[in-house]
């Protein structure tokens, strides 16, 4: 299982790196969201691991613009405690 490590203080909440972990228990409770970019789909490797650990704060998961997750353009974890794991066939996302 691959983890990594978020960067809070990214711009505007958005994290950019293909590198950030889902432990969001750190974030302001002034924060209402976490944008995660996700890497393109054919650099994705195995399957990673995405909790949201705040109990304020939703974590919006966004592959790049034509990636889908099980068909959305979007997936939010939008509860404590609430998490996921995802993979990928090289051209989108599935949630395990």
């Amino acid at each position: 299982m691959k983890y990594y490590v978020v960067d809070t203080e990214a711009e505007a909440n958005t994290l950019r790196s293909a590198c950030y972990q889902a432990l969001l228990d750190s974030i302001s409770a002034s924060q209402e969201q976490i944008i995660v970019n996700l890497p393109i789909a054919n650099t994705h490797i195995g399957v990673t691991q995405h909790k949201n650990l705040s109990e304020n704060t939703d974590v919006i998961l966004t592959p790049p613009v034509g990636t889908m997750i099980d068909g959305e353009t979007s997936f939010t974890l939008d509860k404590r405690y609430e998490g996921i794991g995802i993979y990928s066939d090289g051209s989108n996302y599935y949630i395990q």
